[in-house]
């Protein structure tokens, strides 16, 4: 009699470990980055400089760790929008009125095409657009520029040309981001021509 209690018990546990190692490690991953990222942020002296990419092991990316994943990254624009679709990544980041609003948007582009293309193992592509409020009384958000990017149109030389660039890219880079420059950002920065 005891021994079917017995068998129910092992078979029990054996069903039981692979559940609490999986726990276990999404556990001390989402501790990692999370760790790796607030010692990204408080480590940096400049406030305006962004870590452009965290040296971490490179993530899958899936709905159920999109939002545990982009809360880990450094970023200073409030993500207003994020979709995961497929092996495809889209992101609205709100651009506030800010003096050095030009830079940060270029900050974060260099940012996000860096960790979509080397820091995950499945984002194929990322469509990126930067918006803001229309005005104060309405919450439209108006596009001011937007990129479509490819993992497969970028090769490393792109990719450390990104890295190390402190505004708009090379006509070559931008073409291949497809960047879209809205009449809203004309108006407001001046032409990117």
């Amino acid at each position: 009699m005891d021994e079917p209690i017995h068998a129910k018990g092992a078979l029990f546990m054996r069903l039981l470990k692979p559940i609490l190692l999986a726990c276990t490690g999404s556990l001390l991953v989402t501790l990692l980055i999370s760790g790796l990222a607030q010692g990204a942020m408080s480590s940096s002296h400049d406030h305006r400089t962004l870590p452009v990419i965290l040296e971490t092991a490179p993530i899958d990316i899936h709905s159920n760790n999109l939002v545990d994943v982009l809360a880990g990254l450094p970023l200073r624009m409030h993500i207003s929008r994020a979709v995961w679709s497929g092996s495809t990544l889209t992101l609205d980041l709100n651009v506030s009125n800010t003096p050095d609003a030009v830079q940060a948007i270029y900050d974060h582009l260099h940012q996000m095409i860096l960790f979509s293309f080397t820091q995950t193992t499945n984002v194929k592509q990322l469509f990126l657009r930067f918006v803001t409020p229309d005005d104060g009384l309405t919450s439209t958000k108006r596009l001011l520029l937007a990129a479509d990017a490819s993992r497969d149109d970028l090769n490393h030389a792109d990719l450390e040309q990104i890295r190390t660039l402190k505004s708009a890219p090379s006509p070559d880079v931008e073409e291949k981001l497809h960047l879209r420059y809205t009449a809203l950002w004309n108006k407001k920065f001046g032409s990117t021509d």
